[in-house]
């Protein structure tokens, strides 16, 4: 087989510019897509009906940046083009508006713009030729706020109206020193900008060229003056490889293949041949020669943006083995950088996750001095800052550091002192919480000046976040996290040492960051996730007495029941500290001076991070500290509740324990209320507690009747004695929790479990995806709407074996799984020879169901319906046709829709529409559809024998159609020959609201389930011509490309039935793998690793031999990992082989009963044999219902990525403590 030639990707052009250039994600909502932009500012974003009468640009900005630092006024020149065939001469004004972007709860990618005082605006006089431009100079006069200031032109109705012209911000000035590592970073938004923020390290994507490609000195050196940018601005830079003009098996990029082993229409695999990895290895070494630090600003070395397995959005789609082979040479190229003097880290793989599953899935830890820094994209406080070999590593670059280089989640002011400091107080070595998008907006270009002479611009609209990203530099920047102040209680109060002068300590320059409620950044990860603030408690009370008061079949019971279901945030809290000397200052997220009220100072306690600083008098800040642990703490509930279940049959006594944590820091007494079901309970009338203490109530239960079902409803209350104080309340279901003693023939039958306490489990509400699956998988669209489930499960045990069975509700029965021992690894993976859809040729369409809400607006009605069609026709390759027979010699208007699902903007398809002779294939009409992501109909005239050839023009996005619709010509005019078109006009007014409009003969809704409504006359094809290329894999080289997503062994990737069962047995502190807590935070504040033993209890498909299988998912010793496809193995790899499974169906009924041996799980019967206890947990998976675990939403648990496999799916922590019948 010929090798093929090296195939440029991408121009080289783009390859150096910093970063990846990929497809913005629709996700990400900035600049004018942000909510309420338009009503803001007063302005029309993305006008379809008419071009602008004029645009406004900015072409310079002093400072260059548009970040204004204290006791500076900025100088703004704009130029004002005339997009009109006549003069606009007008008298009008820059309108001046100070203003501020604020987060909206449960949605971290969109922003909500505010106003917050219009400013004196400025005179504008404009004269404009007709096509003509004019270039004015501003000189406003912005207040020393700190803040965001937008720049508005309106020229009145007759001079055409408002344009958005720019953003500025009044910021903290930066002092940048020379960093090595800086603890925070951004993505390449541009020098002046991130001087101007004093940001000094980015990441940098840089595509790998080949030292002979004719193209590499010219790419080299264009790198090299980049790079020297960076450095005389003190900017560090982790360079990130990618692939570039390198060699590629089949001489081009690889998608998934469908099951005849054609190319589909999936993102692609461009990873280079291995015969180029000691080149790569060369190019490594020379950048690093010539750039690494302290020469250059490259202090560190990543391979590749978010490499996952099976498919990723930056062209990662190689095995395991590839990835090593390729980090391998990169390292040695560090290696060889490195014996020439350059300071470089050796950084992988953008998760925890991915980390290990690359680099150690065998279990040992030869690539362990290879990796100085893991990256971590989207974990949140989830920092592998725990796992004891990475704190432990010996290596001159010393311990594992951890550095955030995507985590997107701080896109407001709001958020960003809060996630930035609460990120360094779980570990983060290195911070980075914030789009770019949302701190500016770059536009580079050519414009025409007025003299007709064109210049090249580089300017910077710059938004909210900009001021608290200065902000947060300002106040914390390079200073060390201490401790989190409060322990055992709220609010959160970070404590940040001051910054050293050489090597004297300054401790008086140290910064408080205090957040009332974490929830809002990251959800119920939190260990102390039960700490609610008085204004929910009492309102969800106040609910609940509603929903008590209404009858069972109440309609408004529904809208009640969400409202209670929903998450709330703390509001209206205050941190009150005294301050008589006057040397403690309160700043808000971007850095303004929050007035005192007399002598203390009152923080705001909601989701907000609010920084406090002293005067820098000597010990002050000391005495902050102190004011702080002894101020007054309003506006939470007084206590956390922690219930745990029963753990002895309730006919006989008992004991209901209840941790209880003062949340505040003074004490407490109130009247203890306590009730669990029918049982009588012996509770104490009232309870007493420190400042911040945790006491373990221990209530007795009177011995009393068993429920069936094991359930038993707890209500506590407890009323503070000060009305101030509130009062604590839970309701929550629990369980007397106890293993039975018993021997269990495992034969499909459950009779021998009669007796057996029940563990009841029921899915709660939507599961839609993790913050970290949708933001690693942004091409992958989930189903958030999965209907509810039940299970029922039962342990016991004996001296030889543990025992499970299960009773699951699933109306909705899989086929099975592989059986993973037996998998054929190469099956995911590339054949020999593959096929690709001749693109200019084949004429193929599919209908396409798409997932985007901004879109659901343009989304066609039903006929006669208010229901509408997600769904359209979508090319297969580049294009689709449509064939039509309409009678000769007269026209027939044919109509066709289009709804861009591209959600940036108004939608990036280009998508031309050729009306053919279908006889001769003459073009007879033409028309090419744009901005179609609110609705475009295109109109046609046609007679005769025509084909609709639809085409897309961008590469990565299909050609789509929504709607066909037939009309009378009304317009007159008859055809030039018996076959003819004419292309009549777009109609980007109508929308959705088609009937009426259009389709008065007949027409095709796609995805109608009563199907087309043509006319008589008309007849409608859709023809398929399939032309196809064949592609040979290089002989002798590993066929490396994934052909398909990998199938996990857990159930949930991809969904099928089955059940994960999991023990936590060894204490948190005596965890082989990791410790308990990171350094100055309390325990739960970084979730760790719980489970100890974990299985899969998978039944296999008859086309894989039938029968079961119980797959070692985790034991101690054993690398957590997730078994892809050729993943090197460690000795613990593989089913349980003495393990007994049988899975049935009787009706909608699944049924599960098994028996694992102790020798399996030997340091859980240590425990039983030691009459201890052990936690224990279970999931069942669905493949068409929601998941269900034991610990969901219980008080004593909380989400925990490390609790079940996969680590990217919802789980809850291992924390349901059990006993075991003696």
């Amino acid at each position: 087989m010929k090798i093929p030639n090296r195939i440029c990707l991408l121009p080289v052009c783009l390859l150096l510019l910093g970063v990846l250039p990929l497809p913005l994600s629709a996700q990400m909502k900035s600049g004018d897509t942000m909510l309420h932009y338009s009503e803001v500012f007063n302005v029309v974003v993305n006008q379809r009906t008419a071009p602008y009468a004029y645009d406004v640009t900015l072409i310079e900005s002093d400072p260059d940046g548009n970040i204004v630092p204290p006791g500076v006024q900025p100088t703004l020149r704009f130029l004002f083009s005339n997009n009109l065939d006549r003069p606009i001469e007008a008298e009008g004004k820059l309108d001046v508006i100070a203003y501020g972007t604020r987060s909206i709860s449960g949605d971290i990618w969109q922003s909500d713009v505010y106003k917050i005082a219009d400013l004196p605006a400025l005179p504008l006089r404009v004269s404009l030729p007709a096509k003509g431009s004019q270039v004015i100079e501003i000189h406003p006069a912005l207040p020393e706020t700190f803040g965001a200031y937008a720049f508005v032109a309106d020229l009145g109705t007759a001079g055409g109206g408002r344009r958005f012209a720019t953003s500025c911000v009044r910021a903290f000035a930066p002092v940048p020193a020379k960093i090595q590592y800086p603890k925070l970073s951004l993505d390449d938004i541009g020098i002046p900008v991130l001087h101007g923020l004093g940001v000094q390290a980015i990441r940098m994507g840089v595509a790998y060229v080949p030292t002979s490609d004719p193209n590499y000195p010219a790419a080299m050196a264009k790198l090299d003056a980049t790079l020297r940018a960076y450095a005389d601005k003190n900017i560090t830079v982790m360079l990130m490889f990618w692939s570039g003009p390198a060699l590629q098996p089949l001489g081009r990029g690889r998608p998934h293949l469908d099951e005849n082993n054609v190319m589909l229409d999936t993102k692609q695999d461009y990873c280079w041949m291995p015969q180029d990895d000691p080149d790569f290895r060369k190019f490594v070494a020379d950048i690093g020669k010539r750039q690494g630090w302290p020469r250059g600003p490259v202090t560190s070395m990543l391979l590749w943006n978010e490499p996952w397995e099976g498919s990723s959005i930056s062209g990662w789609g190689a095995d395991t083995l590839r990835y090593r082979e390729i980090f391998t040479a990169m390292a040695q190229g560090v290696e060889e950088a490195r014996a020439a003097g350059a300071q470089i880290l050796i950084a992988g793989c953008d998760s925890s996750s991915n980390t290990f599953d690359k680099l150690f899935p065998d279990g040992t830890d030869t690539m362990l001095k290879w990796l100085d820094v893991c990256s971590i994209h989207y974990q949140g406080l989830t920092s592998p800052s725990l796992f004891r070999k990475w704190i432990d590593r010996k290596s001159p670059n010393g311990r594992v550091r951890i550095w955030d280089t995507e985590s997107w989640v701080a896109n407001t002011p709001d958020r960003v002192a809060a996630v930035i400091a609460a990120d360094r107080a779980a570990g983060y070595d290195r911070a980075m919480g914030i789009y770019g998008g949302n701190i500016t907006t770059q536009v580079k270009r050519k414009v025409t000046l007025p003299d007709k002479s064109q210049r090249e611009i580089e300017t910077y609209t710059v938004w909210p976040p900009a001021v608290a990203v200065a902000a947060a530099q300002h106040f914390l920047g390079e200073r060390d996290f201490r401790k989190m102040l409060f322990q055992n209680g709220l609010p959160w109060v970070m404590v940040f040492d001051g910054l050293k002068e050489g090597d004297v300590e300054k401790p008086d320059d140290g910064t408080v960051v205090v957040v009332g409620d974490l929830r809002e950044q990251f959800g119920d990860i939190l260990a102390n996730r039960g700490a609610k603030g008085l204004a929910e408690v009492r309102e969800k009370e106040a609910l609940r007495q509603a929903l008590a008061a209404l009858p069972a079949g109440s309609p408004e019971r529904a809208g009640l029941e969400k409202k209670l279901a929903a998450p709330g945030l703390l509001s209206g809290g205050t941190l009150t500290l005294r301050n008589p000397a006057k040397e403690f200052v309160l700043y808000d997220f971007y850095g303004n001076v929050v007035p005192p009220t007399g002598d203390v100072l009152m923080v705001p306690l909601d989701w907000r991070g609010f920084f406090l600083r002293t005067t820098g008098a000597a010990g002050s800040f000391a005495r902050l500290t102190k004011a702080i642990a002894d101020g007054r703490v309003e506006g939470y509930q007084p206590l956390i509740v922690v219930a745990h279940d029963l753990l002895s049959r309730v006919t006989g006594k008992g004991t209901l324990r209840l941790t209880l944590t003062n949340i505040v820091n003074r004490p407490i007494t109130g009247n203890l209320a306590v009730s669990l079901g029918d049982l009588k309970l012996d509770a104490p009338a009232s309870l007493s507690f420190g400042p911040n203490e945790v006491k373990e109530v221990e209530i007795p239960v009177l011995p009393g009747a068993e429920r069936p079902d094991n359930t038993y409803p707890l209500a506590f209350r407890f009323d503070a004695a000060s009305p101030a104080d509130g009062f604590a309340v839970l309701r929550e279901n629990l369980h007397v929790n106890q293993f039975a003693k018993r021997t269990i023939r495992v034969d499909g039958s459950l009779d021998d479990w009669k007796g057996v306490l029940p563990e009841p489990v029921q899915a709660k509400g939507d599961q839609g995806p993790t913050l970290m699956e949708s933001a690693w998988l942004p091409f992958a669209k989930f189903d958030v709407s999965q209907k509810s489930g039940f299970a029922t499960s039962y342990l016991a045990y004996d001296e030889k074996n543990f025992y499970f069975a299960a009773k699951i509700a699933d109306d909705s029965p899989s086929s099975g799984a592989l059986r993973y021992e037996k998998r054929n690894d190469d099956d995911y993976f590339y054949p020999a020879v593959s096929l690709e859809y001749d693109r200019s040729k084949t004429l193929l369409k599919k209908d396409q169901e798409w997932n985007a809400p901004t879109r659901l607006p343009a989304a066609l009605f039903l006929p006669d319906s208010k229901e509408k069609s997600v769904t359209a026709w979508s090319s297969v390759a580049e294009a689709f046709a449509v064939d039509l027979a309409v009678p000769e010699g007269t026209f027939r208007r044919l109509t066709l829709y289009f709804v861009d699902s591209d959600e940036y903007m108004n939608g990036r398809r280009r998508t031309v529409v050729e009306v053919q002779d279908a006889a001769t294939g003459r073009k007879l009409a033409e028309t090419t559809i744009t901005d179609s992501g609110p609705g475009t109909y295109a109109t046609f005239r046609i007679a005769g024998k025509v084909r609709l050839v639809i085409r897309s023009r961008m590469s990565w996005l299909p050609a789509t159609v929504s709607g066909l619709f037939f009309d009378p010509e009304t317009g007159g005019g008859m055809p030039k020959t018996p076959t003819d078109a004419e292309f009549v006009g777009i109609d980007i007014t109508s929308g959705a609201s088609w009937q009426g409009r259009y389709g008065r003969d007949g027409f095709q809704i796609v995805g109608d389930p009563k199907g087309p409504r043509y006319p008589d006359y008309a007849v409608v094809a859709l023809p398929e011509v399939v032309a196809k290329v064949e592609h040979a894999w290089p002989e002798g080289v590993r066929r490396y490309s994934y052909r398909k997503n990998p199938d996990l062994p857990f159930g949930s990737v991809p969904k099928f039935d089955n059940v994960q069962i999991a023990f936590n047995v060894v204490p948190a502190d005596k965890k082989e793998a990791n410790i308990a807590a990171a350094p100055g935070v309390p325990a739960g504040f970084v979730p760790a690793p719980d489970t100890d033993y974990e299985y899969a209890l998978n039944q296999v498909a008859e086309k894989y031999g039938g029968g079961t299988e119980v797959w070692r998912c985790l034991v101690p010793g054993m690398p957590r990992k997730h078994f892809y496809p050729r993943q090197p193995a460690s000795p613990f790899d593989g089913p349980v082989k003495n393990a007994q499974l049988r899975i049935w169906r009787d009706g909608n009924s699944r049924f599960v009963e098994c028996a694992i041996p102790w020798s399996e799980m030997p340091l859980v019967k240590k425990a039983i044999d030691a009459g201890k206890t052990a936690c224990f947990s279970y999931r069942v998976n669905d493949d068409k219902g929601p998941a269900m675990e034991l610990a969901m939403d219980r008080s004593v648990s909380r989400k925990n990525a490390y609790a079940f496999h996969p680590d990217w799916v919802e789980h809850w922590a291992n924390q349901v403590e059990f006993s075991f019948e003696k």
